[in-house]
């Protein structure tokens, strides 16, 4: 709709977002995993399906003006850092749990969005990323430079994959 400024791919759009709001998003703003055939929703959040949902949010109230849309954004931009976030008493800054780098840059991708339209709540988000990072690139990298999966740890047992290396970079490149 951004390019073309076609009506039906707004339309699809909100469409798209209505039935993800609906069946997915739940009562703090954070977005469950999936959806099954008979409608069984996976209740695990992931920083991308969140991500995504501000990410879409924000560019429907862009699009559109609908208050609703950037409330939307700004509640599951604040529900992250109780899903997603852990705060460091000795550091004072929130890191990420558990989670893959690779989906990390969704989230990213959702401040990023919501910045133009709400600075405060996005900068939150954007400041937890950069320390994050900081913190990663100084902690949690293996011997041959490469990154762990978990940006928390100094250590680590599993494989070196592109995937969550390029998600590394992904972050580090939109947050420079």
């Amino acid at each position: 709709y951004e390019k073309t400024g076609e009506a039906a791919y707004l339309d699809w759009a909100k469409k798209i977002y209505a039935w993800v709001r609906e069946y997915l998003r739940t009562e703090n703003g954070l977005i469950a995993d999936s959806i099954d055939t008979a409608f069984a929703v996976n209740r695990t959040f992931f920083t991308y399906t969140t991500g995504t949902a501000i990410s879409a949010a924000a560019m429907l109230y862009g699009a559109t003006g609908e208050q609703a849309y950037l409330d939307d954004a700004v509640e599951s931009a604040a529900a992250s850092f109780d899903g997603f976030g852990l705060f460091d008493e000795e550091e004072g800054a929130y890191v990420f749990g558990v989670d893959f780098p690779n989906w990390h840059g969704w989230l990213l991708d959702g401040f990023m969005r919501l910045y133009p339209y709400a600075q405060r709540e996005a900068e939150r988000g954007l400041l937890m990323f950069e320390y994050a990072l900081g913190r990663a690139c100084l902690r949690a990298r293996y011997a041959n430079g490469y990154f762990i999966v978990d940006w928390n740890s100094t250590h680590s047992d599993k494989k070196i994959d592109l995937l969550h290396q390029a998600g590394t970079a992904r972050c580090l490149l939109n947050i420079q």
